[in-house]
């Protein structure tokens, strides 16, 4: 075997994604903003890296978590809260209310209408 391909740990994006403890999907976008050496070859089935140089570069990046899940559901509460809001002010512009006056006698009353 060739000396320059003996100390390669090839591997698919499966596989250099569990070597960075992410998805496949995020492992994806990770991997395209990373540097070119990563990646030994782009194949049929799909692209080929060198997993320990993957590793060595999965150590030193800039990891920038997602929003938190509890701020996810604040801001969907919140969102929903507004929904709700914006409803009720709705239906309080289309309800018409009626009053009667009971305190007047009828033949005042009669009069006020005329």
């Amino acid at each position: 075997m060739n000396e320059r391909w003996a100390d390669l740990h090839p591997g698919g994006l499966v596989e250099a994604a569990s070597v960075m403890g992410l998805t496949k999907q995020a492992a994806a976008r990770a991997l395209k903003r990373g540097p070119a050496h990563l990646l030994i070859a782009e194949l049929a089935m799909g692209p080929l890296y060198d997993l320990d140089a993957v590793e060595a570069w999965n150590m030193n990046r800039k990891k920038t978590p997602g929003p938190r899940l509890a701020d996810s559901l604040r801001s969907a509460t919140q969102a929903m809260q507004g929904m709700a809001d914006a409803h009720d002010a709705y239906e309080r512009s289309q309800t018409t209310v009626t009053v009667e006056r009971t305190d007047q006698q009828p033949t005042q009353a009669a009069e006020i209408e005329r």
